[in-house]
């Protein structure tokens, strides 16, 4: 076995995700590994010590990984039950300083005390704290990073992050984890109380890159200073939404985070500069620029991986070692995993990780394909893109088929950009003795500004054609999987070699671990909203109902609008004004859970938080048909025998502009279990219904989307008695400014016998019908 230690590090990552999931499957997938390798290696004949060993040590490492990544998650629950209830005295220290336009700055602590006691295990990790108006100069996002390496005290409440709204979707708890964050704050004061030890180099390091931008993109070079923020330190807080949105969807994003591009370019400079003066003293030099770098840089996971792999390099070189890329990935990367086991699950680490795993395992195959003399960059291109693509695709929703052309110019223009921002460095470190350095430096800012400008107009232009990067649904993870394990074995080097040499047992050995793996991890990943038949999806303040009719379509004599084998219906789509919500929250939701268009679209009224997230998803997604009128009567047949039904009003009121009395009710029959929904319909609405319906099973239902958002006018005893419900689900946004939902009609539904949920506190909230009865799915927020 090749690369042992690489093979050790896959395994620690393997048991960092089974860990994550759960131990006691951590432990019996780590058994059953052990004694599926030993019985192959049981062969008296073959000389298998070495290789025994190995997989032992793989063994251990999973074990490992699980149990670290268990007394992590324990750290965590720990720290999540000082949130909340009281405010806490916290001390620590400020690591990094953060920035949005049009928002107020935030510094990320590192926390050492909580009321006075010492932080150690089980305690938080760091914490996020967002500064308030009070001393507004001193908290002003251009000084903010002078209290980096300062020991601050503050007295806030402490918020856990909220994890993801909607199965599938953003979850900001676990990214906030990724970069060893446990919570979350609001201070409007703080206190300096000391400095760190490192504190006034970390200042200096940060004030020189503050000072560096200033000369070579001055505060009013609009994009152009954004971007070489982001080019050069990899620093994209000051860059917008769209800006960003630009580079991924060309999958060029890469040149934005600070990795191998930039950590390789600037070795190169240092070997060529090394080779031509032929300094043997030069290299320590070199290792404190890249130590100076990567904290410019707050040590991104990227820059990490990027600098702790050239400093093995060039430790091999000086102690005549050979220098191999998969084995040095390994190494880094269990370091990082053991340092934080959930940068596993930062698309920083994944994509880093595999756009170098890619050209360890793709590119010996690649060289011997492709004839010589082919171009290296489009050779290392097409590794990366073939490397990221199933990941890309699952995570991001996109294919960027125009990477590769992409690609090409973006990186020759990056090749310039950042050779000429070293090379200005030390201009701008003597322009505060020589004002001569610091119009040098300018003049290198300006033909940086120039290049970076032409790199965001290709960019911008070739995203708003968008024929180059699709939207596609999330590839189920056994897709994914597959993917990867294929492009494992296909370049695997010993598996090539059993193949050759007809050895069986090795053969077996590939495949079955393979097989293992892909099986471990596609179970570990499956998401019980994917057998969901509705959900009530979070939109904040406003309602969503996602309804997936499965079966076979019959024609009953009523009006079929979809005669297809299954079909994806909404009702109601959320909204709100300055926001996009079918772009930012239905789309993203629809696409992660493998939807690639919505068949029905209906909208109880023309109310801003119930219709404009229709409206806006029409627009950006495919919604083959969106009603939003309707009469008393009208039914939808739908697949599975399922059908929706307008059971009021009787008719329009002309003589009204409330939209809420003239909401459309529909009734929803799926798979035996029927769901009201009452769009904002007041209680005089439902009293005149009760009457109208009287002695009817009409309006009886097993779920009930309360109407107008649990307003204490909704909901009345009446309605509700001969509503029957046993679930209510009230579609609120979290802290909104109406007092949704209110405790009166809470109390209500409670009393009425219906268990109430809410997507405030419960986040998206799925319901599975099964035989034994109605199973309720909710995602953690």
């Amino acid at each position: 076995m090749r690369r042992k230690l690489f093979c050790v590090s896959a395994a620690m990552v393997f048991g960092i995700h089974c860990g994550g999931v759960s131990i006691i499957a951590a432990a019996g997938i780590a058994l059953a590994a052990f004694f599926y390798c030993s019985a192959l290696y049981m062969r008296p004949e073959l000389d298998s010590m070495k290789m025994r060993s190995a997989l032992t040590c793989c063994v251990i490492a999973f074990i490992i990984g699980a149990f670290r990544m268990q007394a992590e998650m324990g750290a965590y629950d720990a720290a999540e039950r000082i949130c909340g209830g009281k405010a806490h005295e916290i001390t620590g220290i400020v690591k990094q300083a953060e920035r949005k336009p049009g928002k107020n700055p935030a510094v990320i602590l590192e926390v050492t005390a909580v009321d006075g006691e010492r932080t150690g295990s089980g305690m938080i990790r760091g914490c996020i704290v967002t500064l308030g108006e009070k001393n507004r100069a001193k908290n002003s996002a251009d000084a903010v990073w002078k209290l980096t390496g300062r020991i601050v005290s503050i007295r806030t409440y402490l918020t856990i992050p909220d994890g993801a709204r909607n199965p599938g979707c953003f979850d900001y708890r676990e990214y906030l984890r990724s970069r060893g964050i446990s919570c979350t704050a609001y201070a409007g004061k703080y206190r300096l109380t000391g400095d760190s030890r490192s504190g006034r180099c970390l200042r200096a390091l940060i004030g020189f890159r503050e000072r560096f931008l200033d000369i070579i993109a001055p505060p009013d070079a609009g994009d152009s200073r954004a971007v070489l923020r982001g080019v050069l330190f990899g620093d994209t807080q000051e860059m917008t939404d769209d800006m960003k949105d630009d580079f991924r969807r060309n999958g060029t994003a890469h040149i934005l985070a600070v990795s191998g591009l930039h950590i390789g370019l600037m070795y190169s400079l240092f070997v060529y500069f090394r080779k031509k003066t032929g300094l043997k003293y030069v290299t320590p030099a070199f290792v404190m620029v890249l130590l100076a770098y990567g904290t410019v840089t707050v040590w991104s996971v990227s820059v990490t991986r990027a600098i702790a792999m050239i400093l093995i390099m060039e430790a091999g070189n000086a102690l005549d070692r050979r220098y191999d890329i998969l084995t040095s990935l390994g190494l880094v990367s269990m370091l990082v995993l053991m340092h934080n086991p959930y940068a596993l699950y930062g698309a920083s680490f994944m994509m880093s990780y595999l756009a170098v795993l890619s050209m360890g395992m793709i590119w010996p195959k690649l060289d011997r394909m492709l004839p010589a003399g082919f171009p290296g960059m489009i050779k290392a291109s097409l590794c990366v893109q073939a490397g990221l693509l199933p990941y890309t695709a699952y995570t991001f929703n996109m294919v960027p088929l125009g990477s590769l052309l992409i690609n090409i110019p973006t990186v020759l223009l990056v090749s310039v950009i950042v050779p000429a921002g070293v090379s200005a460095a030390p201009f701008v470190m003597l322009s505060g003795f020589l004002p001569l350095s610091g119009y040098a430096a300018g003049a290198v800012g300006y033909v940086c500004r120039i290049l970076t400008e032409i790199m965001v107009m290709i960019n911008r232009t070739v995203s708003q054609l968008g024929i180059l990067s699709p939207d596609v649904p999330s590839p189920p993870v056994l897709i994914v999987i597959l993917a990867y394990a294929s492009i494992a074995l296909f370049c695997s080097e010993s598996f090539l070699i059993s193949r050759l040499r007809k050895d069986v047992r090795m053969t077996a050995l590939h495949l079955g671990l393979a097989i293992l793996v892909t099986a471990a991890v596609t179970i570990s990943c499956v998401n019980d909203f994917d057998k969901a038949d509705f959900i009530m999806v979070g939109v904040g303040q406003g309602d969503c109902m996602h309804f997936t009719f499965r079966g076979t379509w019959k024609d009953d004599g009523i009006r079929s609008l979809l005669p297809c084998d299954d079909a994806d219906v909404l009702i109601d789509g959320g909204g709100r004004e300055g926001y996009d919500i079918g772009e930012k929250t239905l789309k993203p939701y629809l696409l992660k859970n493998g939807r690639s268009d919505i068949d029905l679209a209906l909208a109880t009224h023309l109310h801003m938080d119930h219709y404009l997230g229709l409206k806006q998803l029409s627009d950006s997604f495919r919604v083959k048909q969106l009603i939003t009128t309707g009469a008393m009567g009208d039914r939808y047949s739908l697949p599975g025998g399922g059908r929706i039904e307008i059971i009021w009003p009787p008719e329009r009121d002309p003589d009204t502009d409330d939209e809420n009395r003239n909401s459309l009710i529909y009734k929803v029959y799926i798979r035996g279990v029927t769901v009201l929904i009452t769009g904002d319909l007041g209680e005089e609405g439902e009293k005149e219904m009760t009457e109208h319906y009287r002695g009817t099973d009409t309006l009886d239902c097993d779920v009930l989307k309360v109407s107008h958002h649990g307003s204490r006018s909704s909901s009345s005893e009446e309605f509700l008695e001969a509503v029957s419900p046993e679930i209510a689900l009230i579609g609120v946004g979290k802290n909104n400014n109406y007092g949704h939902p209110s405790d009166e009609a809470v109390e209500r539904l409670e009393k009425a016998g219906a268990r109430v949920f809410r997507t405030d506190r419960d986040g998206a909230i799925g319901i599975r019908v099964m035989k034994k009865g109605i199973v309720l799915l909710q995602e953690d927020p």
